[in-house]
């Protein structure tokens, strides 16, 4: 697959995610192949977010301040973010019935996480050239994450009620940002702190 195929796809998956999905779970990787590619879309994350706060700006607060503290530690932060989604993903929608993989939810959860990273890069333009402001990028994005999230885990899992599974994503959202908030503070590394 080239990267025309990837971004290709990564369109197809902004249209219609359950097709997107579909079609992302239809490549098999290895463990370590979903590792290596995890590694890479945390990196660009971390370096699409380093750039993106010297192009534009502003004070960086809470999480996001965390994150762009060191390159090394925003991109283990970004693979535990990952991690605790993918095994959450998997668990919490084998608990309601569902049928996926670890490995599935794992590379949804990459591929999540790389048509974000194009979400940003769209937005950073739109910022750019057409003075779109930056909460309104940031709330667009988020709504399309999520609608995509739904829909990623309703194809892996095989569920038929998106509403049922929308009110998991809020529950996974608000464990997720629980249990990174603990092991933050565990390591001394409040967001926002000192």
């Amino acid at each position: 697959m080239d990267l025309r195929q990837v971004l290709l796809l990564a369109r197809i998956t902004v249209g219609n995610p359950k097709d997107g999905a579909t079609t992302v779970l239809s490549y098999q990787f290895k463990r370590q192949e979903l590792v290596e590619m995890a590694i890479l879309v945390a990196v660009i994350g971390v370096i699409a977010a380093t750039v993106e706060s010297a192009l534009l700006p502003r004070t960086a607060t809470g999480m996001f301040a965390t994150e762009l503290s060191s390159p090394m530690f925003g991109t283990a932060l970004q693979l535990t973010v990952m991690a605790i989604m993918a095994i959450a993903i998997f668990h919490g929608g084998r608990v309601f019935g569902g049928n996926g993989t670890l490995d599935g939810a794992i590379l949804l959860v990459i591929w999540l996480q790389f048509v974000n990273f194009l979400l940003q890069l769209a937005g950073f333009f739109l910022m750019l050239a057409l003075a779109v402001p930056f909460n309104l990028v940031m709330i667009v994005s988020a709504v399309i994450s999520t609608w995509l999230l739904v829909n990623f885990i309703a194809v892996l899992h095989g569920f038929q009620s998106l509403g049922t599974v929308f009110g998991g994503v809020i529950g996974l959202y608000v464990a997720v940002s629980v249990v990174v908030a603990v092991l933050l503070s565990i390591f001394g590394l409040v967001p926002g702190g000192t």
